[in-house]
């Protein structure tokens, strides 16, 4: 940090000079651990920011617990299988799900599942019953007790 000073000159007018602050070993600098107040982020800051993140947090969980109400409705269980049919819908293969019913995640009741491919190959199960814990499924497992 530069600093002005007026000193005289030789021929006795003053004039202005710039000067470097005098570094003394025992006093630490005081331009070094000051920060630039662009920089520097207050309590206030930090307050704000907090907010912020606790408002979008609950602001997700808010749409996660609504996403979660709409599936456990009729509606909302025709909206997830019409989802599921087009998400799994290629030009060699076609996914069918007929009523889709029960608590989602956790227990639920397929009418009907007809899955076919271009090449001839087709799957049909009829009232399949899914009971499965969202635990495993997070952990990547899916765990089958019955098919008949």
């Amino acid at each position: 940090m530069l600093s002005l000073a007026a000193q005289l000159s030789s021929d006795g007018r003053p004039e202005m000079v710039e000067t470097a602050p005098e570094f003394s070993p025992s006093t630490p600098d005081s331009s070094a651990t000051r920060q630039s107040p662009a920089k520097a982020v207050t309590p206030s800051r930090w307050r704000l920011l907090r907010r912020a993140v606790m408002a979008l947090f609950l602001l997700w969980l808010l749409v996660l617990g609504g996403l979660l109400a709409a599936l456990q409705q009729e509606q909302g269980q025709d909206l997830l299988t019409h989802l599921l049919e087009h998400l799994f819908r290629s030009a060699h293969s076609q996914l069918q799900l007929q009523q889709l019913r029960g608590r989602f995640p956790t227990e639920m009741t397929l009418q009907r599942l007809l899955w076919q491919d271009a090449a001839g190959n087709r799957l049909q199960i009829e009232q399949l019953r899914l009971h499965w814990s969202l635990a495993e499924i997070l952990r990547g497992s899916i765990r089958l007790q019955l098919l008949s």
